[in-house]
């Protein structure tokens, strides 16, 4: 999969990859995507496994985290990690802006 984001799978713009180990990260202002695969039933599907970490704006310290998991065949397993995070991340955004407010829902209509 990391090579599939190597090649170019389309993110938004305030994104930064990085892989490490068995790990490829996707990181954005205010949360931190990490996923993994993992074998599944039968040669051609994984388990993508996903954590976040979201951060709220300043001078908040808040910070939530989450965890779960995927089927995907392996053929596809890079264009479902990238809809599940910009459907995550489209959440996040929600969430944040009717948290805290402050011009959050410009951000999310970018990635409706």
């Amino acid at each position: 999969m990391a090579e599939s984001f190597r090649a170019g799978v389309e993110l938004p713009d305030d994104c930064r990859i990085e892989i490490a180990d068995d790990r490829l990260w996707v990181l954005f202002p205010e949360s931190d995507f990490v996923i993994q695969t993992r074998p599944a039933d039968g040669p051609d599907s994984v388990h993508l496994i996903f954590s976040v970490a979201v951060r709220a704006p300043e001078p908040s310290l808040e910070t939530w985290w989450d965890k779960w998991s995927v089927p995907a065949e392996r053929r596809v397993q890079a264009e479902v990690a990238r809809d599940e995070i910009l459907t995550s991340r489209k959440m996040i955004l929600r969430m944040l802006d009717e948290r805290f407010g402050a011009g959050r829902r410009s951000a999310e209509m970018r990635y409706a």
